[in-house]
Protein backbone atom coordinates (compact mmCIF):
# COMPACT_ATOMS: atom_id res chain seq x y z
CA UNK A 1 0.00 0.00 0.00
CA UNK A 2 3.12 2.46 0.79
CA UNK A 3 4.30 2.04 -2.44
CA UNK A 4 0.83 2.39 -4.53
CA UNK A 5 1.02 5.79 -2.27
CA UNK A 6 4.45 6.44 -3.52
CA UNK A 7 6.01 6.17 0.00
CA UNK A 8 9.19 4.63 0.39
CA UNK A 9 9.60 1.81 1.91
CA UNK A 10 12.05 0.33 4.46
CA UNK A 11 11.67 -3.76 5.35
CA UNK A 12 13.70 -6.66 5.99
CA UNK A 13 14.36 -8.75 3.72
CA UNK A 14 11.79 -11.76 4.24
CA UNK A 15 9.57 -13.31 2.67
CA UNK A 16 9.08 -11.65 -1.67
CA UNK A 17 9.48 -8.09 -0.40
CA UNK A 18 12.67 -8.16 -2.21
CA UNK A 19 10.80 -8.43 -5.61
CA UNK A 20 8.92 -5.19 -5.08
CA UNK A 21 10.65 -3.51 -2.99
CA UNK A 22 14.30 -1.54 -4.65
CA UNK A 23 17.14 0.80 -4.25
CA UNK A 24 14.55 2.90 -6.23
CA UNK A 25 11.52 3.06 -4.33
CA UNK A 26 12.94 2.52 -0.66
CA UNK A 27 15.54 -0.02 1.00
CA UNK A 28 15.69 -3.78 1.77
CA UNK A 29 17.75 -4.29 5.01
CA UNK A 30 19.40 -7.82 5.55
CA UNK A 31 17.25 -10.11 8.21
CA UNK A 32 17.80 -9.08 11.71
CA UNK A 33 19.94 -6.69 10.97
CA UNK A 34 18.52 -4.35 13.44
CA UNK A 35 21.48 -1.82 13.32
CA UNK A 36 21.42 -1.58 9.43
CA UNK A 37 17.54 -0.52 9.70
CA UNK A 38 18.13 2.09 11.80
CA UNK A 39 20.54 3.58 9.69
CA UNK A 40 18.42 3.49 6.70
CA UNK A 41 15.42 5.04 8.93
CA UNK A 42 18.06 8.13 9.50
CA UNK A 43 18.83 8.12 6.08
CA UNK A 44 15.28 8.93 5.33
CA UNK A 45 14.84 10.91 7.61
CA UNK A 46 16.98 13.28 6.57
CA UNK A 47 15.11 13.29 3.15
CA UNK A 48 18.93 13.38 1.22
CA UNK A 49 17.61 10.45 -1.23
CA UNK A 50 15.02 11.22 -4.32
CA UNK A 51 13.06 7.89 -4.85
CA UNK A 52 11.12 6.72 -8.65
CA UNK A 53 7.70 4.76 -8.10
CA UNK A 54 6.92 2.70 -11.06
CA UNK A 55 3.25 1.75 -10.90
CA UNK A 56 3.97 -0.96 -14.06
CA UNK A 57 6.31 -2.77 -12.00
CA UNK A 58 3.13 -2.72 -9.31
CA UNK A 59 0.82 -4.20 -11.48
CA UNK A 60 2.42 -7.19 -11.33
CA UNK A 61 1.80 -7.65 -7.86
CA UNK A 62 -2.06 -6.54 -8.10
CA UNK A 63 -4.61 -8.71 -6.55
CA UNK A 64 -7.29 -7.85 -8.97
CA UNK A 65 -5.17 -8.40 -12.22
CA UNK A 66 -4.00 -11.95 -10.33
CA UNK A 67 -7.23 -13.01 -9.81
CA UNK A 68 -8.72 -12.03 -13.28
CA UNK A 69 -5.50 -14.15 -14.73
CA UNK A 70 -6.51 -16.96 -12.46
CA UNK A 71 -9.77 -16.75 -13.65
CA UNK A 72 -8.84 -16.34 -17.36
CA UNK A 73 -6.59 -19.78 -16.84
CA UNK A 74 -9.56 -21.81 -15.23
CA UNK A 75 -12.03 -20.33 -18.08
CA UNK A 76 -9.52 -21.82 -20.90
CA UNK A 77 -9.35 -25.42 -19.02
CA UNK A 78 -12.81 -25.97 -18.76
Amino acid sequence: MSLKNKLPVICFDVGGLNEVVNQKNGSVVPRFDIQKMGDEILLFSRRNRTFLFDDEILKEYDWNIAGQKFLQAIQYDL
